[in-house]
């Protein structure tokens, strides 16, 4: 690990004020210096008296020169011991807390917290002048994180070490250069680096604005935002919408506001709305940057996500030449005893609430493609937006609100004594290096997802969600009931990107051989399916051969099942989310038709528009079909396999556009058509039936939950990961 520079010492005895209006800083301390003692008097040759702690200090906080009431009293290192009376007065006890120095400090919402150095006892009330933050800053240029560099104070890891390390591995850091994010916006494949690769996909190999800046060669597959939003480009025979040599007029106009929350730090004025491809330069590197975090001062819940609006943000407007950096510092955080000059800390407590959070982890979305097929329906959703993601008030909604909040699961406590790394830096504690933690209060910024691996090496995954599974034996079948419950986390299973899902598999076996299913839940085209087929309502299949017009090519039969499924007319009913719980939607309404197992057969071959079976199907009208793989039971790390029609079960927000496609990327929803996702200290039960031989010596039953970030078939089609990510399994000998 590179060795860092420290900050000098004396700037130990200077607040904020002082520092920034002694220019560069580097002359000693003055007069004007916070340090208190008898009358502050330099004439006098006697010695002070140093304090004896603990110490009961008088204070008067002002602001702006005004007597400030309700502002936060605390000893640096400590708890709030109270807030200032009408007057603006108050008294602090000072304990000596942590090591070194022992600091009066006094905050409040809208201002640097500001402190007094007590190294000999006061005769008199301790005068805290608080001075409020000049705000919004629009030629404010975001500093840098510093994962790979910080020799410079102009990087956050010169002294937060630790902390950039952790960034520098975390999802936020990544969010700009998210390759299945552009992917989506670009209607591109990022995965396929060469022309041969990307036309044995199906794309097309042309030049186009590469992401972070500059133009080269790109695999142009699938839909995205770009080309669904824009008339003049994307098709075949069209330049791709990104394209340098796109004419003025055929330019994107829509960029769907990806970059509001994914690129949040382009240095420019508030608004949003700038594209995802217009993001170069730090904000492309650092993504969800140290210094935009930390610079957002509040929360609005009424604006839209991100930049344009939600985070309002704060950044300095007070001009002034200190430290080489044209604005007086000003840094938002959950402690309000930060009083380090280069950071010009600044309490807000959406940090320590998580509210910090709901600035992107919650977003409804109005609809973003023309044309009146792809508008919301309003009399399902009167606003005119979908719930996209909801996270923020699914925990506001449930039992873990407010007392434990994001960062408690996201950003584990771990062992540091301060976010500066005192001891690595060779520091004393105190305005520079900070104050000494109590242990476990420093939180990690790896802001861990559900699949990362925690510190302690466990996953969120690993207990989000639990399984039961109970097993009998009636009258030739096994009867098996699977419970999937989420009583460790605070939102629901999964939660987040709507392309996420749960799937839950059951299986059953005699004598060690699978049984074949009977009745009871399967699971939905969220679970994958290569092709879907649905028989018309005079339609009859007898034999083997199944007309099935456009089946995909390059399959290899023998890989390959159908399962077929009969819709039973009912509605699984439910209890999830808003209008899926509330009692707005009937159990139709929610989405979730009943489809019971009618049977499976082989593949023998096929061809373009006809499949021909190594068994024969008991068909009827009206019956559903799905062209899938040879079920294996999925497993940690497994590719996902595509399991429509399987006994089970799945938990999902589906999303569907305009043509009825569900699972699409949300910038295409024009409707939710069903939310299952398990509530938060809630459960969903299913049942399933396999027909169980008398001759069967011995039967069990066996069910596997698993985790899966995209849509299988969306991500073989872009060539993203497609795994499985093993939640729980449960098996059980059958009674």
């Amino acid at each position: 690990m590179k060795q860092r520079s420290t900050p000098p010492h004396w700037l130990t005895v200077l607040s904020v004020a002082a520092l920034l209006a002694a220019g560069s800083g580097c002359g000693p301390a003055t007069d004007d210096d916070d340090t208190v003692g008898p009358g502050d008097d330099d004439t006098t040759d006697e010695p002070e008296p140093e304090p004896e702690f603990p110490l009961t200090v008088q204070v008067l906080v002002t602001a702006d020169g005004v007597p400030l009431a309700g502002a936060a009293l605390l000893e640096g290192g400590g708890e709030v011991q109270g807030v200032s009376d009408e007057q603006g007065g108050g008294e602090v006890l000072l304990e000596g807390i942590t090591p070194g120095e022992v600091w009066v400090i006094a905050a409040a919402e809208g201002y640097r917290s500001v402190g007094v150095l007590v190294s000999f006892v006061p005769d008199g009330v301790i005068e805290l002048a608080l001075e409020s933050i000049q705000t919004d800053n629009g030629d404010y240029e975001y500093m840098p994180g510093g994962v790979e560099e910080g020799d410079s104070t102009a990087w956050c890891s010169h002294c937060h070490v630790t902390i950039a390390e952790q960034f520098g591995g975390s999802a936020h850091y990544e969010s700009a250069r998210d390759p299945q994010v552009h992917d989506l916006f670009a209607g591109t494949a990022a995965a396929f680096t060469d022309s041969s690769g990307c036309q044995a996909a199906g794309g097309r190999w042309l030049v186009g604005t590469t992401p972070g800046g500059g133009n080269s060669e790109r695999c142009y597959l699938g839909a995205g935002l770009l080309p669904d939003a824009t008339a003049g480009c994307g098709e075949p025979g069209q330049l791709p919408c990104d394209s340098p040599d796109l004419g003025e007029a055929d330019q994107p106009t829509v960029t769907g506001a990806c970059a509001d929350c994914h690129a949040p730090a382009v240095n420019e004025p508030l608004g949003g709305g700038h594209s995802l491809l217009e993001t170069t330069g730090q904000a492309w590197e650092e993504g969800v940057t140290c210094d935009f975090c930390h610079k957002v001062a509040s929360i609005d819940m009424e604006a839209e996500a991100g930049v344009a609006g939600r985070t309002v943000l704060g950044r300095p407007l007070e001009p002034v030449t200190a430290f080489l950096v044209p604005w007086k510092p000003v840094m938002y955080g959950p402690y309000l005893d930060v009083l380090n000059p280069y950071m010009g800390g600044a309490g807000s407590p959406i940090f320590e609430s998580g509210q910090l959070c709901a600035g992107c982890h919650e977003y409804r979305q109005a609809a973003i493609l023309d044309g009146p097929e792809a508008a919301i329906d309003t009399s399902r959703w009167p606003s005119g937006k979908l719930p996209i993601h909801t996270t923020w008030q699914e925990w506001s909604d449930s039992l873990l609100a407010p007392g434990t909040p994001c960062p408690i699961c996201h950003m584990p406590a771990f062992t540091a004594q301060n976010s500066a790394d005192i001891e690595m830096l060779g520091q004393d504690p105190g305005i520079v290096a900070g104050f000494f933690r109590a242990p476990g209060t420093v939180r990690d910024h790896g802001f861990y997802g559900p699949i990362d691996t925690l510190p302690d090496g466990d996953r969120l995954l690993d207990t989000a969600g639990s399984l039961s599974l109970t097993a009998t034996s009636e009258a030739g079948e096994v009867v098996v009931s699977a419970t999937v419950s989420n009583y460790e986390s605070g939102h629901g299973l999964p939660t987040g990107e709507p392309l996420r899902s749960a799937v839950l598999v059951v299986s059953a076996r005699c004598d060690g051989l699978a049984l074949a299913a009977s009745g009871g839940q399967t699971i939905t085209e969220v679970g994958g399916a290569l092709a879907v087929r649905q028989l018309g309502a005079t339609e009859t299949i007898t034999g083997t051969t199944v007309p099935w017009p456009g089946l995909p090519a390059g399959l290899d039969p023998t890989a390959l099942v159908v399962r077929a499924v009969r819709p039973s007319g009912a509605f699984i009913d439910y209890s999830g989310f808003e209008s899926f719980g509330d009692g707005t939607f009937t159990a139709e309404q929610k989405g979730l038709p009943e489809r019971l197992p009618v049977g499976e057969a082989s593949v023998a071959s096929m061809t373009a528009d006809e499949l021909v079976l190594g068994e024969t199907l008991a068909l009827q009208p009206g019956d559903v079909l799905y062209l899938g793989e040879v079920l294996v039971l999925p497993d940690e790390g497994a590719s996902s396999r595509m399991l429509a029609g399987a006994p089970g079960a799945d938990f999902a927000r589906v999303l569907a556009d305009a043509a009825g496609n569900t699972m699409v990327p949300h910038y295409r929803a024009s409707d939710v058509v069903r939310d299952n996702r398990v509530l938060p200290y809630g459960s969903a039960t299913s049942e399933h039936r396999f027909t169980a031989p008398a001759t069967c010596t011995q039967l069990e039953a066996e069910a596997r939950l698993i985790y899966r970030a995209y849509p299988p078939a969306l991500a073989r089609e872009r060539g993203w990961p497609s795994l499985d990510y093993l939640i729980a399994s449960r098996e059980v000998v059958v009674e």
